[in-house]
């Protein structure tokens, strides 16, 4: 019976034993639960406070962005500001007035095939290298056809495509004939007087000739790129030029004529513009012809007294007008209901100031009043 109250009694000191140990064991979780949840609850905390410390980052960023943003407006302002002053000044169309109309009509010689250059004498007879025909025809100061000359061949006074044509103070006509690499002079009745021929120029394909009052010849030596200036005997004084960019270069050397102070102007093809140079070859300055920086194929031009400068436009049917200073004018051209330039291309100005225009594309001359200065 003792015996057995000791083993009770062990037995209730070992459940008590349990039951504290097992009441430790829950102190120690619970103590654990609360420490992993002051932990989480800290983590959440910190947390907390580096999304607080994260939203002026935020918004940094967004700023940067808006920055990025307006460089890059500011650049597609300024690229396209900087393409409108490249482009020149707006277009200006000027009025023209049509004076006189030039063709062959019903003539029996056939009319006008592809005309080019012309030139006006000092009795304002017009002259017309009429390209197609191989030939020069020559009209009255009233429109009227006063003779032609020349038909498609190598022998003196022949031609092969004529392109180009000037005449001097004593009436004299030269023409650039150009595939048989020459340049050829005639009396204004059509007398053969002589040439510059392809072997004593060493042209190839010269497009054009101006003269000024000495009688030096300036010629257009287009698949050279350059210009060749001779004296009255055919002796060549001065060549300027070659193939390539810059002042004193050509890309194909296309219109030619002088104007005041005896200057030389040049259609340059390749290079888009018009340049100057003095009677010996010294570059005076260009002029960027706005109706041919998206391409030209015969750059003619002439200047009048004054030194304003007309340019055609063969591609728009316009003629481009610069003042003395190389200052953008306005422009002659077709209006919806009239339509006056049909492939527009030799150009010339006459004594009495009128402009002589070639309308290619319809075999005809037309004489135009000139650019009145306000």
């Amino acid at each position: 019976m003792a015996k057995s109250k000791k083993v009770q009694a062990a037995k209730s000191r070992g459940t008590s034993g349990k039951k504290t140990a097992a009441a430790a064991k829950a102190a120690r979780a619970a103590s654990g639960s609360k420490r992993a949840a002051a932990a989480h609850t800290a983590r959440m905390s910190q947390a907390g406070r580096g999304a607080e410390r994260k939203k002026p980052d935020s918004a940094a960023t967004k700023n940067r962005g808006l920055i990025v943003f307006g460089v890059i407006v500011g650049l597609v302002v300024v690229l396209a500001v900087v393409s409108k002053l490249r482009q020149g000044p707006p277009i200006k169309l000027l009025p023209v007035t049509v004076q006189l109309t030039y063709s062959m009509g019903t003539h029996e010689a056939g009319p006008l095939a592809s005309p080019r250059g012309i030139a006006v004498g000092p009795d304002s007879s017009l002259y017309v290298a009429d390209l197609g025909n191989h030939r020069l025809v020559k009209f009255g100061p009233q429109g009227e056809v006063a003779d032609v000359w020349g038909k498609e061949g190598p022998a003196a006074g022949e031609f092969k495509e004529p392109s180009g044509v000037a005449v001097d103070q004593h009436g004299d006509v030269y023409v650039a004939d150009s595939w048989n690499g020459r340049i050829q002079k005639f009396s204004s009745a059509g007398e053969y007087y002589g040439e510059i021929s392809s072997q004593t120029g060493n042209f190839y394909s010269p497009r054009n000739v101006a003269v000024d009052a000495q009688g030096f010849l300036y010629v257009a030596d287009t698949g050279n790129s350059c210009v060749k200036k001779f004296d009255a005997d055919a002796n060549l004084v001065k060549r300027w030029g070659e193939y390539g960019t810059g002042r004193e270069r050509f890309q194909e050397t296309f219109g030619i004529c002088l104007g005041p102070q005896n200057h030389v102007y040049v259609g340059d093809a390749g290079n888009r513009r018009i340049k100057v140079y003095t009677a010996d070859g010294k570059y005076v300055k260009d002029i960027r012809v706005k109706g041919w920086q998206s391409g030209v194929g015969w750059p003619m031009l002439t200047v009048d007294k004054n030194g304003t400068v007309y340019a055609t436009d063969v591609q728009q049917n316009m003629v481009w007008i610069y003042g003395a200073d190389g200052k953008y004018l306005g422009c002659w051209g077709n209006k919806p209901d009239k339509e006056i330039f049909i492939s527009p291309l030799g150009i010339a100005v006459g004594p009495e100031g009128s402009i002589y225009v070639s309308n290619m594309n319809r075999g005809e001359i037309i004489k135009l009043a000139p650019y009145q200065v306000k």
